[in-house]
């Protein structure tokens, strides 16, 4: 029997709404069980750095400048503060990252005497994420940074330290950190190559420095694969940092050392944020970060000062305390003997060549590797008797914790700055109360009535529009006692060497028995 047109139309009508009804349902995902999942939105991080760099052993506070009334620094009123951000920050559920960007020990009578465990004891306290290894963590040996290595509660990394004989990383090269809110943190660790000139050869003559951008070229890939957030925590100096950051720009932060600048705006170069924050402890760097899709926003940016109106944290205090408390008998240490009188006697030492301003100012020069060592005789406050010498007795002779600067000096300032020594030396007024008498290495001169004469620098004579290397200490770099030609040097760079480290390592590595003499470098007539 044939279907009639208007069974035929209605046969097609039910067939249309069934295949409607399988769309809406299937096709359209809206039966129970089949809806179609849309993959998860992308989250977003939040994460504060906080970041120092170049601490040199400061574990007590200090005055910066020598004319400044009032402390600042000091370990246990920065560790108070991290402690106050911490809490806020977890009542926003943001973590923080804590880290050092090198160079924690070398540079304080404490540092000195102990050998980096009071640091090293303070950074277990305060919690820290990770430090990069700096050149100055090798000036005790290499045996007691690999002894403080084993008792640090937090990784020293440092992608470019190597063993010569077996090619090995010394220390981790990077970290990777997953935060409780779920932000993947990848950290590397740079050491200056120039490490091998800027300790005692000594310390690191089983090792081998790589240069930290074959680090970076190696590393900064698979941390970029791994992590939501690069970091590199680098001892490197700001120039060659600046350098690194236009090469890598997959490192999304650097913290910087080394250099010992103050960045109070971070830099940015390109997407790459990179700071620095001064050096021993003055400044705690914050970072406030906001991430998402592996991008990085810099929220908001601040050096945080530590001055002496903030709150010390009390267990940082007692730790310095105890071991500030056991001072006395360490420096009791006998570190090296004298056959004569090491001379600094006032009078002496302000007015003419003395023994030990020859000795200070060429330990000085063999350090920094420069054409002329200049000291100030004000800063040799003691002499030191024929006999055993112990560390109380190199404190005594170096107590104002004198930092060594190499800087660049034409011929012609060299001159005006030798003149300016000597300008009140005359034959009718001697004028010990003044400091500012250069003890020299590295040149000779006479001194003929009130005038500099016949200047040699290794040798030859002293060429006005040379351009000579200079080490002096910090606060003649700084224009203490009118040395205006020095403050006014070019490519000044503070090693955070301190005379009386450079004095302690001569007595322990090279020469335990002193016969230092006078050569006529100063020749006064």
């Amino acid at each position: 029997m044939r279907a009639t047109r208007h069974q035929t139309a209605f046969s097609l009508y039910k067939t249309l709404v069934v295949m409607g009804l399988w769309l809406a349902f299937f096709g359209l995902g809206l039966l129970p069980g089949c809806e179609k999942e849309s993959p998860p939105p992308e989250p977003s991080y939040e994460v504060t750095l906080l970041y120092f760099n170049d601490f040199h052993g400061q574990v007590e506070a200090f005055r910066k400048g020598y004319n400044d009334k009032h402390n600042v620094g000091g370990l246990s009123r920065l560790t108070a503060v991290v402690t106050k951000i911490r809490e806020e920050n977890k009542a926003k559920k943001i973590p923080v990252l804590v880290m050092v960007a090198g160079d924690f020990l070398q540079g304080s009578t404490l540092s000195t005497a102990f050998q980096g465990r009071v640091e090293l004891d303070l950074l277990n306290n305060l919690q820290l994420d990770a430090l990069t290894v700096g050149n100055h963590e090798f000036d005790y040996g290499l045996g007691n940074l690999l002894e403080l290595r084993e008792l640090a509660l937090f990784p020293m990394l440092s992608a470019t330290v190597y063993k010569k004989t077996s090619n090995e990383l010394l220390f981790e090269p990077t970290l990777i950190k997953t935060l409780p809110n779920g932000l993947s943190v990848g950290i590397l660790g740079l050491t200056t190559d120039e490490t091998r000139v800027t300790t005692n050869p000594k310390n690191v003559d089983t090792l081998r420095f790589a240069d930290p951008a074959l680090a970076m070229q190696r590393y900064l890939p698979e941390l970029e694969a791994q992590t939501d957030l690069v970091i590199a925590l680098s001892h490197v100096g700001y120039e060659k940092d600046l350098k690194l950051a236009r090469q890598f720009p997959e490192a999304d932060v650097i913290l910087g050392g080394h250099s010992h600048t103050l960045i109070n705006t971070p830099k940015q170069v390109g997407d790459v944020i990179l700071s620095q924050a001064g050096d021993r402890g003055v400044y705690l760097g914050r970072l406030d970060l906001k991430i998402y899709k592996k991008q990085v926003q810099l929220v908001s940016a601040s050096m945080i000062p530590i001055t002496e109106d903030l709150p010390k944290d009390k267990q940082a205090e007692t730790i310095a305390q105890d071991y500030i408390a056991g001072l006395d008998e360490q420096l009791k240490k006998v570190v090296g003997s004298t056959s004569v009188i090491l001379d600094a006697d006032r009078p002496q030492v302000r007015m003419r060549e003395t023994n030990l301003g020859s000795l200070s100012a060429d330990l000085m020069r063999q350090f920094a590797q420069t054409d002329v060592a200049l000291i100030n005789g004000g800063a040799i406050r003691a002499s030191i008797q024929p006999g055993p010498i112990t560390l109380a007795d190199i404190t005594r002779v170096f107590p104002m914790n004198n930092s060594v600067v190499t800087c660049r000096l034409d011929g012609l300032s060299l001159l005006r700055t030798l003149n300016y020594s000597v300008h009140r030396l005359t034959s009718k007024v001697e004028d010990p109360q003044f400091g500012g008498f250069l003890q020299i290495s590295g040149l000779r001169f006479e001194l003929k009535n009130g005038k500099v004469t016949q200047v040699t620098i290794g040798g030859e004579a002293l060429d006005p529009d040379h351009i000579y290397s200079v080490a002096t200490i910090d606060f003649l770099a700084d224009g203490g006692d009118g040395y205006e030609m020095l403050k006014n040097a070019r490519m000044k760079y503070n090693t955070g060497q301190t005379l009386r480290d450079i004095l302690l390592d001569h007595l322990v590595n090279v020469q335990s028995n002193l016969n230092a003499q006078t050569d006529g470098r100063i020749g006064i007539r």
